[in-house]
């Protein structure tokens, strides 16, 4: 009935108020730009849409439908007038080729939608349709301007709840997933001790070169160049950390960590046998090659960082709440961090098990790879446990909720909802 209000008044704006009274949005545009009823033709059994779903998808988004449709049955009855106002929708192919035509003015346009299933077919229609024909939302208005709508008859109208919100328990597990991903404060704390580590590192050989060391560390020419690599990867990496921000940032550092401690350890500075060297030198830069990837790839985590903030400010629509959980899948990392831990972990302890089993190997040897590798393993736990987009999953899940999905379409906005509603 709404639908048919919208079509027949011409009152020129609309308030829909929030189910907790803490929003008031225009809706209409003046008369002279309202939008022409939209007629749907009665789409094919093979496409698997449901005519009724269809319907109230379309009414809820406040589309305006033709007058003299009969919306009651499972199938849409329309006479289909020749009013040059009216749009014609129509509905051909199957779920996994969709093809939506919208004919206004006597031009037709036609758009093939992403592959569906029969069960998503319905969902996936009216997302592309309501975000090609709904009314365009105009900014908020103070509770002093909201005026008193009229219907036909002459009455008062109410107005018109707001229906798109996302529900309470959705924002409840964002809010909880957002408080997951991880945050470098302050900014400049990593990247300062990544930059003092590879001073520290190209100090060595010039430690070495005083009149009172006496080569006392072993910094050959093959060790010193080692060890300068390692500074300059360090230094590199942490000045670049900071530069990129938190999204590429943090990969880039973690994979500079890794390379030039590799370098460090392929010296022969730090006791340790050959094998013991190989095993530790080859996980680190195993670490430092999985962390690659992530750098190109990226994660929003300064935009997950605003939305974490913007939760915490009140309620979001179900459209707005598919972008969030867009972000949250791209915020854990490509490769996941706790398998690039897991790459030195192994090193250390094959070199701790190699110098433990050598009896000319001194006992610190294989305790000081046993220490190390405890450290990185406990950072492999605590990356496991860090993951964010998995325990959100399992959240909804329990709260009896499925994912949303956000992809391109056409329409106003330039978005489209896919997926389970």
């Amino acid at each position: 009935m709404l639908a048919t209000y919208v079509s027949r008044t011409t009152w020129q704006r609309s308030f829909a108020v929030c189910p907790v009274g803490l929003c008031a949005v225009l809706l209409a545009t003046p008369a002279s730009a309202a939008e022409p009823a939209v007629a749907i033709e009665p789409p094919a059994s093979t496409t698997c849409v449901n005519p009724a779903e269809l319907r109230d998808a379309l009414v809820r988004a406040g589309v305006a439908l033709a007058v003299g449709a009969d919306y009651s049955a499972d199938t849409i009855r329309d006479p289909f007038p020749t009013a040059p106002s009216r749009v014609l929708v129509t509905l051909r192919g199957t779920p996994r080729a969709l093809a939506v035509t919208i004919t206004r003015r006597g031009v037709a346009q036609t758009q093939s939608l992403p592959a569906a299933t029969c069960e998503t077919a319905t969902d996936a229609t009216a997302a592309f349709l309501v975000s090609a024909l709904a009314p365009a939302v105009a900014p908020a208005l103070p509770y002093a301007a909201k005026p008193t709508l009229e219907a036909p008859n002459g009455g008062a109208l109410a107005p018109p709840a707001c229906t798109d919100l996302a529900e309470p328990a959705r924002l409840k597990a964002l809010r909880a997933a957002l408080e997951r991903v991880p945050r470098r404060e302050p900014a400049w704390l990593a990247p300062s001790l990544e930059v003092f580590l590879g001073t520290l590192a190209l100090a060595g050989p010039s430690l070495e070169a005083g009149p009172q060391s006496r080569g006392a560390l072993g910094f050959s020419l093959a060790n010193s160049l080692l060890v300068y690599t390692s500074g300059v990867l360090l230094i590199g990496g942490g000045v670049g950390g900071y530069a990129a921000g938190p999204d590429r940032g943090t990969d880039l550092m973690i994979a500079a960590l890794f390379a030039g401690q590799g370098a460090f350890f392929a010296t022969t500075i730090v006791p340790d046998s050959t094998v013991g060297r190989v095993a530790r030198t080859s996980g680190l830069f195993l670490g430092a090659a999985l962390a690659t990837p992530n750098i190109y790839r990226g994660r929003p985590l300064a935009r997950a960082h605003a939305e974490s903030d913007e939760l915490k400010a009140g309620h979001v629509s179900r459209a707005r709440a598919a972008q969030i959980e867009m972000d949250l899948r791209e915020v854990d990392p490509l490769i996941p961090t706790w398998f690039i831990y897991a790459a030195p972990t192994a090193g250390f302890a094959l070199a701790a098990v190699a110098d433990l089993t050598d009896s000319h190997e001194p006992a610190l040897d294989g305790k000081l790879n046993v220490g190390i590798g405890a450290v990185y393993l406990m950072s492999v736990l605590f990356a496991a446990a860090g993951t964010v987009w998995g325990p959100y999953e399992r959240s909804l899940e329990r709260r009896g909720l499925q994912t949303l999905s956000l992809g391109p379409g056409p329409g106003r906005a330039g978005l489209s909802l896919t997926g389970t509603f």
